[in-house]
C-alpha cells in the first residue's frame, strides 16, 4: 500500500502546473527512488515481494484452520444429534435409541 501511495503522490506532483520546477523535479525523483526501495528492499526485510509470500502462508494456514473448523461444527452438530436421541430414549422408553445414539456419538468422536 506504501508504494501505491508513493507512486500517486510522484504522478500527482508531476501534473502540478509548476512540475518543471527543480525542486518538484527533485521531489518527484526522491519518491521515485522511495517506490522503487519499498518494492525491491531485500535488506530491510519489509519489501513488497518479502510480503507477498509471507501473505501466501498466512492464507494456506487460514485455509486449512477453516477447514477444520467445519470438521468440528459437523462433529459438535452429530454430538448434539446423539444427545437428543439419548435423551428421547430414556424419555420415551425406546430401548433402540440408545445404540443409534452410542453409534452417533461414537462416530462424532473418531470423526
Amino acid at each position: 500500500m506504501r508504494d501505491v501511495v508513493l507512486a500517486s503522490e510522484a504522478d500527482m506532483l508531476a501534473s502540478l502546473p509548476n512540475a518543471q520546477d527543480p525542486m518538484v523535479q527533485a521531489r518527484i525523483k526522491d519518491v521515485q527512488a522511495n517506490v522503487s526501495r519499498v518494492r525491491d528492499n531485500a535488506q530491510g526485510g519489509d519489501d513488497t515481494k518479502q510480503f507477498a509470500g509471507l501473505v501466501h502462508a498466512l492464507e494456506m494456514e487460514r485455509n486449512e484452520a477453516f477447514h477444520r473448523y467445519h470438521q468440528h461444527e459437523y462433529a459438535v452438530g452429530a454430538l448434539q444429534i446423539a444427545i437428543v436421541l439419548a435423551s428421547i430414549s430414556h424419555i420415551a422408553c425406546i430401548r433402540s435409541l440408545p445404540l443409534g445414539a452410542t453409534l452417533i456419538g461414537s462416530v462424532a468422536i473418531v470423526g
